[in-house]
């Protein structure tokens, strides 16, 4: 089924998420889901021909030649876009997991060599085949669940040669695979073991070194910091987000996860498109998000899976005006988690979001803060055909099952790309 015409008939509901003001939504999020019931739509070369009702459809034109799939009054959704993902590395963090739960700190697991860095040393010994393998194994994982669009980080590598390598896997496995990926350059993640006691030289080599090859290679779309004591200060984050954009490539940040290090701010004064996490982002910060039109992206499965108690300020940001994206933080030490319905689930348990709130978090917002708004996470005619057939007749449905696969039917592009 990857005829390039396709006829989706018996569409129960359809939640475009084209309604409402154009850009990314900040109130009125059931308006802007743009719901549309007992409607067809027609896909042809890979975009949205026309959507509208059956005998609507049929006066327009003759759809003899495309293939007709039944959606059996289903829900029709665009293709979910997780917006901030680590999916390129090797080995797992399974023991850790274990000792975490039988009350064991992460300091202490960091100090006997577990943590971060033992995810670095896997993939450091890991070669690029292998690495591309693990990923497509995970893709085809999120394409299950309903995600066509991507992110996906670089920094787990923390040298010129491990970077460069797994953002060639990014690079190399866009082609084999349904998924587009959204590459962004995370060298600044953590400070490698070998530079512990050598902090300017690492910052100089990403910013002399590894930043131009990038940029020449045209390896990634964006620039990543993690902005916290444990990483990298304000300053350097300043400098290296700096440093790429002079090159092409967009900034976000890890900004304000584990105390309130100004990062949200950091983000809106270089411009950066997102800024991620945010449990601790003060009310100045929240302002400066809304000044800057950066995109909040927080991530519940993270706070989850670690068990944090303090939660990003929700209700402010959404006061203030700022968009909210919401996205997996796929990676293997913090959030092992393919799924955006199982996010949204916990957006809605835990943060108060509606399930309207949820759904345009992991698809049009989430566009935004890749900068694809308007491209990915919305279906109407002359947009690109990414969209989710769901098991499902309502899209509350989505953030209210858990532990059930629930896409039953994913089209990017205009083909069927995955089917349960």
């Amino acid at each position: 089924m990857a005829d390039e015409k396709i006829l989706i008939e018996n569409i129960g509901q359809l939640a475009t998420c084209a309604g409402g003001n154009p850009g990314p939504v900040v109130g009125a999020f059931e308006k802007a889901l743009g719901l549309q019931a007992g409607v067809s739509m027609a896909v042809e070369n890979g975009k949205i021909l026309a959507i509208g009702g059956k005998k609507a459809l049929a006066r327009r034109r003759d759809f003899d030649g495309f293939t007709r799939l039944d959606a059996g009054g289903r829900l029709v959704t665009p293709g979910l876009v997780d917006c901030h993902t680590h999916p390129v590395f090797a080995g797992d963090r399974k023991e850790e997991f274990e000792l975490r739960n039988q009350g064991v700190s992460y300091e202490t697991i960091a100090r006997k060599g577990g943590g971060i860095f033992s995810t670095v040393r896997a993939t450091r010994k890991a070669s690029s085949e292998g690495l591309e393998r693990l990923l497509l194994q995970r893709l085809k994982c999120f394409i299950a669940e309903g995600t066509t669009t991507l992110e996906a980080k670089s920094g787990y590598g923390l040298s010129f040669e491990d970077e460069i390598k797994q953002l060639e896997v990014i690079q190399s496995a866009q082609e084999k695979q349904a998924v587009e990926l959204v590459p962004t350059f995370l060298g600044a993640h953590t400070l490698p073991p070998e530079f512990r006691s050598k902090r300017k030289e690492y910052v100089r080599l990403l910013v002399e070194k590894l930043l131009p090859a990038v940029a020449e290679k045209k390896l990634a779309t964006f620039c990543d910091v993690f902005v916290e004591k444990i990483a990298f200060s304000h300053a350097e984050g300043k400098e290296i987000l700096s440093a790429g954009r002079k090159l092409g490539l967009l900034p976000k940040l890890h900004a304000d996860q584990l105390s309130n290090s100004n990062g949200a701010k950091l983000a809106a004064e270089v411009g950066a498109v997102s800024a991620d996490h945010l449990e601790f982002i003060s009310d100045s910060g929240i302002a400066a998000l809304k000044k800057s039109g950066t995109i909040a992206v927080l991530l519940p499965s993270a706070s989850f899976y670690l068990r944090v108690k303090k939660t990003p300020p929700v209700k402010k940001l959404l006061a203030a005006g700022v968009p909210i994206a919401l996205a997996t933080d796929f990676n293997p030490g913090t959030s092992p988690n393919y799924s955006l319905t199982f996010t949204m689930m916990l957006a809605c348990l835990a943060w108060g979001f509606s399930a309207a709130q949820a759904f345009l978090a992991v698809s049009r917002n989430a566009a935004y803060a890749l900068g694809k708004g308007g491209k990915a996470g919305i279906l109407a005619p002359g947009k690109r055909a990414d969209l989710v057939l769901w098991e499902a007749e309502d899209y509350r449905e989505l953030s209210y099952y858990t532990g059930v696969r629930l896409a039953r039917s994913v089209v990017k592009g205009g083909k069927v790309v995955w089917q349960n």
